[in-house]
């Protein structure tokens, strides 16, 4: 007889508790998203997106000039410091490749040096250019290399066509 009363109570009290699927679904709204970078690198370039751009005429009403830029390559970076203090990142290099072969396009970057705030989300824009064009009829990819602390990454944008004018 006591075993029994023991069991109605046990049920009594885990009735009145509330329900353990209330608190899942909480959760379930508000995930935690955890960081794919490395421990103590905890800045993330999120991706890299290229448009690229030629225009080997001149717009209507200009008169051609033997010395314009006729390749344009626009090249966002989406970043993300997830850390809650300041974070210096320094992007050494980019470059714009054909994406078959690789093969380097004639464009320059001078290396830079960003400063993240803490829990910051930016997006950079870079806007190359140079006199010569795309060379060849392939599609093209950003390729950006970037520093925090001693750590060096690559990382590569998705391979589009060039847009020509």
């Amino acid at each position: 007889m006591l075993k029994i009363h023991f069991v109605l109570l046990v049920i009594g009290i885990t009735a009145c508790s509330p329900a353990p699927v209330a608190q899942v679904s909480n959760l379930l709204k508000y995930p935690v998203v955890e960081s794919a970078m490395p421990d103590k690198m905890m800045i993330a370039i999120k991706n890299v997106e290229l448009l690229a751009k030629e225009e080997r005429y001149p717009p209507d009403g200009i008169p051609p000039q033997a010395n314009r830029d006729i390749g344009f390559a626009d090249v966002f970076v989406h970043l993300e410091n997830s850390q809650e203090t300041i974070i210096k990142l320094k992007i050494q290099k980019i470059e714009i490749r054909n994406a078959s072969d690789s093969k380097l396009q004639d464009f320059s970057f001078v290396p830079q040096t960003v400063e993240l705030k803490p829990l910051e989300n930016s997006e950079l824009v870079f806007h190359l250019s140079n006199k010569t064009g795309y060379v060849g009829q392939d599609k093209v990819k950003a390729v950006l290399a970037y520093q925090v602390k001693n750590q060096v990454r690559v990382i590569e944008s998705e391979a589009v066509t060039v847009n020509n004018n």
